[in-house]
């Protein structure tokens, strides 16, 4: 991981500990979309995943799979992403969804 700034967003603002439809990833990616444009294309991202309990695989492909893509593809800046405070049920369909996709997963790293 890099030392360059990070920006850090908590996956629990949005107020329920299960993440489990499209829509509310589609929601979560816009708002770290909107948050990173803003920001030094050296900063990373922190994705925080204290108190959230489960992901679906639908969440993830919406919310990180997709971030992912955009960076991969250069719609927006490649920035290292950090997930903390994810429980292994989490950073392992996290792991999955970039896979079914055929992502680069040099760009995740897990805390």
């Amino acid at each position: 991981m890099t030392s360059s700034p990070a920006y850090f967003f908590r996956m629990a603002r949005f107020g329920l500990t299960h993440r489990s439809t499209r829509g509310m990833g589609l929601e979560v990616r816009g708002a770290i979309e909107s948050e990173l444009q803003g920001l030094s294309t050296r900063a990373h991202l922190v994705a925080d995943f204290g108190r959230i309990e489960d992901v679906t695989s639908a969440f993830a492909d919406e919310a990180i799979a997709k971030l992912v893509f955009s960076m991969a593809k250069g719609s927006h800046p490649k920035r290292d992403i950090v997930i903390s405070g994810a429980t292994d049920k989490i950073k392992t369909r996290l792991q999955t969804t970039l896979a079914r996709r055929d992502l680069p997963t040099d760009i995740l790293s897990f805390e």
